[in-house]
């Protein structure tokens, strides 16, 4: 009965993750193995991925229509977005890595333009690819699978707190993991930006909540 109390309060706690397909209970267990795995806090984690994909409830709800400039259409209202995917950094890895898994690159969902820099995210864990190439390596040594898929929920888990943990968070203290949201988010762990620090401070809150039922 604890049991199931508790994952019914997880999952008013990662509500994000759970409009986009991941299952209380998955989250829980890839979070926790994934953490584990690099020597993270477990509820960290989780509510670092929580922010992240709920920092655009747009997650996946674009798909590639140009393979040239990058731009992308709504799944659902039709609406193009002209910086749907950068061109140049991200779109040829994009389309290397969907044709690798034997997805069809303009069928599977990115992340829309959110309204500055560009869209183009992969999967749960919100990974451009051009970031992901740095990780999938280290996903497969810790999943074994090859290659390594970012709309895996088990992959994109795995790879998110592979970053955060390098970028320090391992050290399980409140500077080490405000300094690792900040990169993640905003791509510099020392940035004063307003938004980037209420976002760091708002997936601590968020942590504090989920390891009071996990």
């Amino acid at each position: 009965k604890k049991s199931q109390k508790d994952i019914e309060a997880i999952k008013n706690q990662i509500g994000y993750l759970i409009q986009n397909g991941v299952s209380a209970e998955e989250a829980v267990k890839y979070g926790q193995l994934a953490a584990i795995g690099v020597g993270i806090r477990p509820e960290y984690l989780l509510a670092e991925l929580n922010l992240e994909s709920g920092m655009g409830s747009n997650v996946g709800k674009c798909n590639v229509v140009d393979t040239t400039s990058g731009a992308s259409r709504h799944i659902v209202t039709g609406k193009v977005f002209t910086r749907g995917i950068n061109p140049t950094r991200d779109l040829a890895l994009f389309i290397k890595i969907t044709q690798e898994l034997g997805k069809d690159p303009l069928q599977t969902p990115i992340s829309c333009w959110p309204g500055f820099g560009w869209g183009g995210a992969m999967g749960p864990a919100q990974f451009i690819p051009s970031t992901w190439m740095g990780y999938r390596e280290e996903v497969t040594r810790l999943t074994s699978h090859n290659p390594a898929n970012p709309w895996s929920i088990e992959d994109a888990f795995m790879a998110a707190a592979a970053k955060l943990a390098k970028d320090g968070a391992n050290s399980q203290t409140r500077a080490g993991e405000v300094g690792a949201s900040k990169r993640y988010y905003c791509g510099n762990s020392k940035s004063t930006d307003q938004k980037c620090i209420r976002y760091a401070e708002n997936v601590q809150r968020l942590a504090t909540e989920i390891a009071k039922n996990l």
